[in-house]
């Protein structure tokens, strides 16, 4: 029976390595019918004898070349001696794992037009090697740059373990059909030991087959053994870039952004590090270990490395972590020792006092389910009860309470009929037995490290009252980070609002702890006593302005409210039913009680933060940026005409993580920079979300006629273009785009159906 596969393994001494990848074939060899070709270039420590006794064992066959060839033409060799269908190359420093040839010949069955399929390939401590190659555009060489893009990852990283098409995968170890081989002309041999693969991948992409990564094929590669492996990678490197100079995209931000990560280039150099969503993640596990919850950040660290590739920042944030624990457990023993001397008593094993958590409820048990499993998930430091108060809830949340109730998790409580939110907290208040009270609404997603970060403010020595926390909407943007009173002209009253709402929680703004006259009630501390001394809630209000009341009663009592950005929780806001219904009455009655004691205070805090406030007609209040984040705006333009499009971007990245990205001058400058630097994928993205944000300006459809336009898609360009002359016909431009739609009709025309780049095309399938 002919052999489905040929597998060709080119070697150069190393004779040990030879034999251990054989044996590895051997030891669990393919399902399918397959050959093995090696091919010695002149080998001198013993292969030619191993390989000659291998092949009188009819165990393959070999060929020898003297004097030795590069890897191109080993390879190309070696195929012209293959029986099979199928080419296999594999390195001779390779470890096969059982099932990697199956696996392979799997993806070139399911799918149509594979020219070429890529393995898993591992270091020898399980850390990628190669998961897939993609291009990068080198900033200082100018020129497009292939790369390993997962190098260092963990084995089961999220981002290596998902079949997809690459560009690129290595020669290490790629499935061909030999046919498809011989007609592209095989590997080219002006290549000396390196990029032939990227070219033969490249040359298979160009004549419209698909390149494919699978991670169910798993070898060990031990990577540039061969002598003169490196000897000639520059010259090499040059041939690459002469041949496929501007037919080649840069796509690393296809794979790098989805997955979370970005690239940093440094010279020659790359690295890659987390994005902005996994920062969130990583400075989360920095105030775990600020706030000496070391278990919990180890935890998360454990969680962190199996997504990402090993750095000092993440082992030094372990030893952090484990000496930490180290001292925790020595002030255990002292402790102890201290008590057994001692008749004092007073010290308890659980320093932090107890906390209750109150947590009214109506109905949307999913966001009820959500909460209590965020808060036990990463539990506290701090001893805690929880107490459900259910407002006679019809959705199943009942039972589930009663469900956890029986196994002790938390107690809860039924109103029959339902109260409203301040009625239902002192109900829960009543039942409290905490230091501190914690009110938490039960659409609220909690972080590690929540409570700790509240209690321990609220633990100081001076007259805290209230101490609230930095609550997000799910798209990390703030929901409630502080809350300010505003004089609204067209009300002619004052009011309170959320000061700082949708700015990106990385904003200084933000990030520092601070007084308020009020904080939020959707996630408040407030000592027990004070909270019945003060009266509680005042059940006059309807579900609104209950917090803010409560807050104000506080400071005419000389407590203090604080805001703590430590404790961070997502806050899905306004879930649950009737949630608006009384809050004309509410605000009218706020007024009423404390109009003369409130005092505008956003203004002077918006300034110190760099920000200016502005009041519309229908009485909205909106913040935007005052003039020293005016005049970075400048700069970034002046950047742009002198024609530093790369800067422009770095410094709109860095004003983004103050102001945040909504707005529409800024994405349209980030559109334009990245069409400047001929990243067109990155530039139809933003004018998309340019769209978006300012529907009712042509910038969006204009910028996105001028991506199709580079990328050379001329009945996409006359789609956009139309839209335009339909929507936008007063425009001053008007004659412009009417002239250009005109000009792309008479090419449409003239070009063939084959000419012509179908819109509907993946972008994927567009990149070389």
């Amino acid at each position: 029976m002919n052999p489905r596969v040929s597998i060709i393994i080119p070697v150069k001494d190393n004779l040990s390595l030879t034999r251990q990848c054989l044996q590895s074939i051997y030891d669990a060899p393919p399902a399918c019918d397959f050959e093995i070709t090696v091919v010695d270039n002149a080998s001198s420590d013993g292969t030619f004898e191993y390989l000659t006794t291998e092949q009188d064992q009819k165990r393959l066959r070999f060929h020898r070349n003297d004097p030795p060839q590069p890897f191109a033409a080993s390879c190309n060799i070696g195929a012209s001696l293959a029986v099979a269908d199928l080419l296999l190359f594999l390195n001779n420093d390779i470890i096969a794992f059982p099932g990697w040839l199956d696996a392979m010949l799997d993806v070139m069955e399911r799918h149509e037009k594979v020219g070429a399929v890529g393995a898993k390939l591992l270091y020898e401590d399980d850390t990628i090697q190669h998961a897939g190659v993609a291009f990068y555009y080198n900033t200082s060489t100018k020129m497009v740059i292939p790369f390993h893009i997962f190098t260092g990852f963990p084995r089961f990283a999220p981002a290596v373990i998902k079949e997809r098409e690459f560009q690129v995968v290595t020669g290490a170890c790629m499935l061909t059909p030999k046919t498809l081989f011989r007609d592209l002309g095989g590997f080219d041999e002006a290549y000396i030991n390196c990029f032939e693969d990227v070219d033969y991948c490249l040359k298979l992409r160009e004549a419209g087959y698909k390149v494919i990564y699978t991670p169910d094929a798993e070898l060990t590669h031990f990577e540039g053994r061969t002598e003169g492996r490196e000897d000639h990678h520059i010259q090499s490197g040059i041939q690459l870039q002469a041949k496929w100079a501007g037919k080649v995209q840069p796509d690393e931000h296809f794979y790098n952004e989805p997955e979370g990560f970005v690239i940093h280039q440094s010279g020659i150099d790359l690295t890659v590090h987390p994005g902005p969503e996994m920062m969130r993640w990583w400075e989360l596990i920095q105030q775990l270990i600020s706030l000496k919850q070391y278990r919990t950040a180890l935890q998360e660290i454990e969680k962190f490395e199996a997504m990402t590739p090993a750095n000092e920042f993440l082992e030094d944030a372990k030893q952090s972590c484990l000496q930490g624990l180290k001292q925790v457990e020595e002030n255990k023993r002292e402790k102890s020792a201290m008590n057994q001397e001692s008749d004092d008593h007073g010290m308890s094993d659980n320093d932090s006092p107890l906390v209750s958590i109150v947590i009214p409820v109506r109905d949307n048990l999913q966001f009820t389910e959500k909460c209590l499993a965020s808060i036990t998930a990463s539990p506290p430091a701090a001893s805690y009860e929880i107490i459900v108060v259910d407002n006679s809830s019809t959705d199943g949340t009942g039972a589930f309470l009663s469900a956890k109730a029986a196994t002790g998790e938390l107690s809860f409580i039924t109103n029959s009929p339902p109260r409203n939110f301040a009625a239902s907290c002192n109900i829960g208040a009543q039942q409290a037995k905490g230091k501190h009270i914690v009110f938490l609404n039960n659409d609220i997603e909690a972080f590690p490290g929540w409570l700790d970060a509240l209690v321990e403010v609220a633990e100081r020595p001076e007259q805290i009252g209230a101490v609230g926390a930095k609550l997000l909407y799910p798209d990390g943007t703030i929901q409630h980070a502080g809350v300010a009173f505003h004089y609204f002209i067209k009300l002619q009253k004052y009011g309170p609002y959320h000061l700082f709402r949708k700015l990106p929680h990385t904003s200084p703004a933000v990030n520092k702890e601070r007084e308020f006259q009020v904080v939020t009630g959707a996630c408040l501390l407030t000592p027990r006593e004070l909270f019945h001394a003060a009266g509680g809630f005042d059940e006059k209000y309807v579900n609104c302005f209950e917090d803010v009341d409560y807050c104000l009663r506080l400071r005419s009592m000389d407590y203090k409210v604080i805001y703590t950005p430590k404790a961070q929780l997502i806050h899905y806001e306004g879930q649950t039913p009737g949630r608006k219904d009384g809050e004309k009455e509410s605000y009218d009655r706020l007024n009423e009680l404390w109009g003369r004691e409130m005092v505008a205070d956003d203004i002077q805090i918006l300034e110190d933060e760099g920000f200016a406030l502005q009041e519309d007609d229908e009485g909205q209040v909106s913040i935007f940026p005052g003039q020293e984040l005016q005049e970075w705006w400048k700069v970034i333009h002046q950047m742009t005409d002198i024609g530093q499009h790369q800067m422009v971007l770095e410094e709109i990245a860095k004003l983004e993580q103050i102001i945040g990205d909504k707005y529409g001058r800024l994405v349209k400058l980030k559109a334009e920079s990245y069409l400047k630097l001929d990243d067109t994928r990155a530039a139809r993205n933003q004018f998309a979300r340019l769209q978006t944000i300012d529907p009712k300006k042509p910038d969006s459809f204009w910028g996105l006629t001028q991506v199709a336009l580079r990328e050379k898609k001329f009945d996409r360009a006359a789609n956009y273009l139309n839209r335009i002359l339909a929507e936008f016909p007063a425009d001053p431009d008007y004659n412009q785009w009417q002239e250009l739609s005109g000009e792309l009709k008479i090419r449409s025309a003239s070009m063939t159906p084959q000419k012509m780049v179908s819109q509907d095309a993946p972008v994927e399938e567009l990149a070389v």
